[in-house]
């Protein structure tokens, strides 16, 4: 179960947050060897961990990606949440998650801003290839662990090959 932050401590957003131009590339890495980030059991709380962020107003995730080893997004903070404070949330609320399956959070993170459409449109493709470039599936194979907004997907999905549109584009009905 993922932890919701409770009412006290949740940071005052407005109805309609402010979503400043560009984006940040957060990463966050497993500290011991063990069981992958990308199982399926820690991709399913992974995934609705950052969904209820979303909802709680913290981000729109553009794109998120499990890795063995790596988690990474692509997203637009409110101006009230810095993206170390996103990104330690996140690791807070799936550290129970990590815990059951003896895996852990390493300290830290890395965040860069990403500062317009080409920056964001550069880190959702390179997301996209990571699978395939690190040999954990073949070029145009669908990847469980990745997440794309609809939008995003669309545009990805005209500019990609065709077996990376279908892989894309199937992934949407999953």
């Amino acid at each position: 179960m993922i932890p919701l932050r409770s009412r006290e401590s949740a940071p005052p957003f407005p109805a309609a947050p402010r979503v400043p131009d560009g984006a940040h590339l957060i990463s966050l890495h497993a500290a011991r060897r063990g069981t992958p980030l990308n199982s399926i059991h820690l991709a399913s709380e992974f995934h609705a961990a950052v969904h209820l962020l979303a909802l709680e107003r913290w981000w729109r995730v553009r794109c998120a990606i499990l890795l063995p080893r790596a988690a990474h997004l692509v997203a637009t903070l409110t101006t009230t949440t810095g993206p170390a404070e996103a990104a330690e949330e996140l690791k807070r609320r799936l550290a129970p998650c990590l815990l059951r399956v003896r895996q852990a959070w390493a300290p830290g993170q890395h965040c860069r801003f990403l500062a317009g459409p080409a920056e964001v449109a550069e880190a959702i493709r390179a997301l996209y290839h990571e699978p395939a470039r690190t040999g954990l599936c073949a070029e145009g194979d669908s990847w469980p662990g990745y997440l794309c907004a609809d939008e995003d997907r669309s545009w990805l999905a005209s500019a990609a090959t065709p077996a990376e549109s279908r892989s894309l584009l199937g992934a949407a009905e999953r």
